[in-house]
């Protein structure tokens, strides 16, 4: 993790003698414990680079500074890929540069990434809190409107945000596309509907949100393997 940028003539044999310590700094794991929002093992990895840096006696200042802008770099790029508001969390760039890079010691440095670290957590959680309420509204609404005509575009106009921006949200909380996931609704639904009723399938197939009978038919196989009738003569 020694970026390369630091490497020269007179630094190259501090990366040789000092590879064990560079195998150590595992910050792959560092990553995945804040998209994890793992509060505790990201204090503990912290905890444990403090120490090491304190007990290391030739760990030059351009290591350190080299390893910090390396570090802080992939936090600021994991605030950008789950869209956070990244100078809410570390300010503007003179106030990154005076609060990370004029720290008086290493630890201060350190402190202050495991104070942006916990920050990113915290922001989100609050996020994926909020997003999961969002979600569940949808849920909700389809199963009291899914016999109405049902898009993403209308969905945006009740939770008053961007349809885009919805489905992304959607397929993040839900794992599989909106679409996907409200025909599979309909289907459930339709198959409750052939237990439970003596409605034509054309009838069933209006009543879950198809106008188009032969559509539904489509979507019925793909999801079931059978088409509705060969599915109802089961049941009977």
């Amino acid at each position: 993790h020694l970026p390369v940028r630091i490497l020269d003539a007179e630094n190259i044999d501090l990366l040789v003698n000092r590879k064990d310590l560079v195998l150590d700094i595992d910050t792959d794991q560092l990553y995945q414990d804040i998209l994890d929002c793992r509060s505790d093992a990201v204090r503990q990895y912290f905890a444990r680079q403090i120490d090491a840096f304190a007990r290391s006696t030739d760990i030059t200042m351009e290591f350190f500074r080299g390893f910090s802008i390396e570090l802080y770099s992939n936090l600021y790029h994991i605030m950008k890929t789950v869209d956070l508001d990244d100078a809410g969390i570390v300010g503007s760039y003179e106030e990154i540069y005076k609060r990370l890079f004029q720290q008086p010691t290493m630890e201060r440095t350190l402190n202050r990434l495991e104070e942006v670290s916990l920050a990113i957590i915290r922001r989100l959680g609050v996020k994926r809190s909020r997003h999961s309420s969002i979600v569940a509204r949808i849920i909700a609404y389809v199963d009291d409107h899914y016999n109405e005509p049902l898009s993403l575009k209308t969905l945006s106009y009740q939770m008053g945000i961007s349809a885009p921006y919805l489905g992304k949200l959607f397929t993040e909380e839900m794992g599989e596309a909106f679409t996907t996931w409200l025909n599979r609704r309909r289907i459930d639904k339709a198959i409750e509907m052939m237990k439970t009723t003596d409605l034509s399938i054309r009838e069933i197939a209006e009543r879950v949100g198809y106008i188009n009978s032969n559509y539904f038919y489509k979507l019925f196989k793909k999801y079931m393997g059978l088409n509705p009738g060969e599915f109802q003569a089961q049941l009977s």
